[in-house]
């Protein structure tokens, strides 16, 4: 009786209703699941470290002991240190050793709740980098269910009002079955299944999947011997095998070697779905024996042999990493995009190292963006705007609209100060992504190492890069406008922008937990909905409405324009100018800038072709740009396009609607448009002037009063029966051939599309009927004969 008075008399609830368990004896670990702890194995009172190692886990914080709990229908339960309020940590390990382990899942009842999100528990990585975080959902005793993501430890506390505070209890994990296994070998010993004799892509070099202990992997051949395990239990026979291979167990692939002593310096497992590892490892087997894809690190190399569709197999060879997501692609995986979305897989860049400029394909995928896609599940699912890049090989620093910064330089080393952000560690190539990217610009700093250089950035709307020859510490700035989207970082209220809104919304959610990572109000990424994100937000939306001139453009961004932030180099910065804009191109990132004769230029935009339409048989190297010219007209429009000295052909398409005000937008050329060049500053810049009416051909809209102007200079294709040296020259459907654009690839027998008739059309020409070689031989010789007996005549005329 004494014993249920004691559990009525302490609880975590001021309303106790149970009674408690009886100690029994300590449950032995026997399965591959650990079994059920519920603090009975113990009497009342003992603190707990330690003692349920056999069960792969040790508690700590703040002192935690065993308690009964009245108001928890399976007391005794487990509390920190004071009594239901001190938090509580677990961390998993190996019930032999006590080393740490990941685990797939985790699971307790915690409570007795009075408040919902009053208790918040957190989990993570055995680098202690936090993976995700969850708030109690409901009243009464809850029981909170975490999965996925190498889990190896985790801590619960309160973060608000609780008023009898917490217990937990029924405590489970779940240990890894399949897996994405993801290795690294030391610098020295680099195996080139992604680095060779220096990290040339930091991070993880090696990843593969693991199915009941088989190792599928594509990997470019291991040295042939008997590789073990590290406790040297597991032996396995290794052959040579360059590509697509199934021969390592998973403890013998973790230790990589043929002795006690292993070069691997860091190792991670991340469980997935059995369903979806079986539908892997099928995948894989269609294609084992695939050879080996090797990566060449110069610039050129880096797009034919890391591009996804070469990584993947679209050349018939894998690399480790690509073998991977391809399987996952295979197996249906979300949608059939695998772990990564292919949004974040590649993106494009103009290639103005040719003419007229060509598409560059900035690779990405790596095993390090495969290890964080599989961890930031969430994060990466739905959003809409994002932030990425590739570097190679330069220092840089990404600042973001709020000046935090992430990137490399020699000497202050490395900085990441934009939370949940991916950066690579520093070598030959980093890569950069941050999702949920909020809006604004970005600057881009990059300093050369001495040699050809790429430094590429896109989000979800744009592009910018640079792709040179840099000096060593010769140094590049570009800049990105991000555009707000739906849920990005500062759209709390999720509507697509970024507003006073936002911050109404904001207040009503302070001090709260949110439940997870990358929420649009926590700007500073540490999981509390604060007064510190409001501070954060209130800097953004001032960054985001400086604009001195009201034409719709950021001073900041004006100010980053060539020559000063004189875009038309009349002495004057032209975010001083209502009548004067500079931007960056929607393609790639060079600047552009307006100048009218109107007192005010408004709604400046520069947008991509796709984003209007598709003009066939042109290409828009710079993209389009839009503005509103309110209450002018006639009006002299003169456009500077600082990333090139000069436009071939001159030729200016605009795309709306030949008569203003009608509905059928279409693409045409605008007359009279003039072309030529102007000094700005030291530098020649291409220009193209034209002068808009309102209410007439140029003018998009009506006659109101104002002009709405959206265009740009372009580079035609051929049509059918225009010359061409590729088939890059002519309208996509059509085919060089005989040098001129052909509607057939015409390559067959007596087939020629350059007849002066036909050009253009393919065009079978009558066959010509051929000798024998006998025949030809008796031509000869009679036209010999013949020649012989006239010259024999004439000698006998003349005598």
């Amino acid at each position: 009786m004494l014993f249920s008075l004691q559990a009525l008399a302490q609880s975590s609830s001021p309303y106790p209703q149970s009674q408690e368990r009886l100690p029994n004896t300590v449950a032995i670990l026997t399965g591959a699941a650990p079994p059920t702890i519920t603090f009975s194995e113990f009497p009342l009172g003992t603190s707990i470290t330690d003692q349920y190692q056999d069960h792969g886990i040790s508690f700590g914080g703040d002192a935690p002991f065993i308690t009964s709990d009245g108001a928890n229908p399976t007391s005794p339960v487990l509390s920190g240190s004071p009594l239901f309020r001190g938090d509580i940590t677990g961390h998993f390990v190996d019930a032999s050793t006590g080393n740490g382990r990941s685990v797939k899942a985790f699971a307790f009842d915690a409570g007795y709740f009075d408040e919902l999100g009053s208790t918040r528990v957190e989990w993570f990585d055995p680098n202690g980098t936090k993976l995700g975080q969850k708030i109690n959902a409901q009243l009464g005793i809850e029981k909170l269910v975490i999965e996925g993501g190498n889990i190896a430890s985790w801590r619960i506390g309160i973060v608000k009002t609780e008023p009898a505070g917490y217990g937990i209890d029924n405590v489970t994990s779940e240990p890894i079955g399949p897996s994405i296994l993801f290795r690294e070998r030391s610098d020295e010993t680099k195996d080139g299944s992604w680095g060779f004799e220096k990290d040339e892509i930091p991070g993880f070099d090696h990843s593969a999947l693991h199915v009941a202990n088989t190792v599928y992997e594509s990997h470019p051949g291991y040295p042939a011997g008997t590789y073990r395990s590290a406790d040297g239990n597991e032996t396995v026979s290794i052959a040579t095998i360059n590509g697509v291979q199934s021969q390592f167990t998973r403890a013998t692939f973790k230790h990589d070697s043929m002795t006690a002593a292993t070069h691997v310096v860091d190792f991670e497992e991340i469980p997935i779905d059995e369903d979806l590892a079986n539908g892997m490892r099928h995948a894989v087997e269609t294609v084992q024996g695939s050879k080996f894809q090797f990566i060449d690190y110069s610039l050129d190399g880096l797009e034919k042999t890391l591009s996804p569709s070469a990584q993947k197999g679209g050349g018939g060879a894998f690399t480790c990493v690509g073998l991977v997501e391809w399987a996952a692609e295979q197996a249906g995986h979300n949608g059939g995009q695998g772990f990564i979305r292919n949004v974040f897989e590649s993106f494009l860049v103009p290639d103005f190292r040719s003419f007229p400029p060509g598409v560059l394909e900035v690779p990405l995928l790596s095993p390090q963006l495969l290890n964080y896609a599989l961890k930031g599940q969430q994060l990466l699912q739905n959003v809409q705007q994002w932030v990425q890049g590739l570097f190679d090989p330069v220092d840089f620093i990404l600042t973001d609209p709020l000046g935090r910064r992430l990137g490399f330089v020699e000497g202050p080393g490395r900085f990441q100060e934009i939370p949940n952000a991916l950066l690579t560690e520093d070598g030959g190539v980093e890569q950069v992504l941050i999702p949920n990217a909020i809006p604004g610009t970005y600057v881009i700093q990059i300093m050369g190492k001495g040699g050809p250089a790429l430094a590429a950035v896109a989000s979800a709307s744009g592009s910018t890069s640079v792709n040179e020859l840099l000096a060593p510490g010769e140094a590049r700035t570009q800049s990105l406008f991000v555009p707000p989207a739906p849920g990005c970082g500062g759209d709390v209220d999720r509507d697509g922008d970024v507003d006073e809104a936002d911050i109404a919304e904001l207040g009503m959610r302070l001090n709260r937990f949110t439940d997870g990572l990358g929420d649009p109000g926590d700007l500073d990424g540490d999981g509390l909905l604060s007064e510190a994100d409001v501070a954060l937000l209130r800097r953004l939306l001032d960054a985001l409405a400086v604009d001195g001139d009201g034409d719709g453009v950021l001073s900041v961004t004006e100010d980053m324009a060539p020559n000063g932030g004189d875009g038309n180099g009349d002495g004057t910065a032209d975010r001083l100018q209502p009548n004067v804009t500079s931007l960056p191109s929607a393609t790639d990132q060079s600047f552009i800038t307006l100048e009218t004769d109107c007192a005010q230029n408004t709604m400046v935009r520069a947008l991509a072709e796709p984003s209007v339409g598709t003009d066939i048989g042109f290409v828009y190297p710079f993209g389009l740009m839009s503005f509103v010219l309110p209450g002018c007209t006639p009006a002299r429009v003169t456009l500077y396009f600082h990333g090139s000295t000069g436009l071939t052909p001159q030729i200016y398409r605009k795309f709306g609607s030949m008569l203003p005000g009608s509905l059928n937008p279409v693409f045409y050329t605008l007359p009279q448009a003039v072309f030529g060049t102007a000094l700005v500053g030291a530098r020649t810049v291409a220009t193209v002037t034209f002068v808009l009416v309102d209410g007439q051909l140029g003018d998009d809209i009506a006659d109101t009063g104002g002009i709405e102007d959206q265009g740009g200079p372009v580079v035609g294709l051929g049509a059918i029966g225009q010359e061409c040296g590729s088939g890059a020259d002519c309208i996509p459907g059509l085919f060089c051939t005989d040098g001129v654009c052909c509607n057939q690839p015409c390559d067959g027998p007596n087939e020629a599309c350059n007849l002066p008739q036909r050009r253009g059309r393919c065009t079978t020409i009558a066959s010509v009927p051929t000798l024998s070689p006998s025949a030809q031989v008796f031509l000869v010789v009679a036209f010999l004969v013949l020649v012989t007996w006239f010259a024999l005549r004439r000698a006998h005329e003349r005598t």
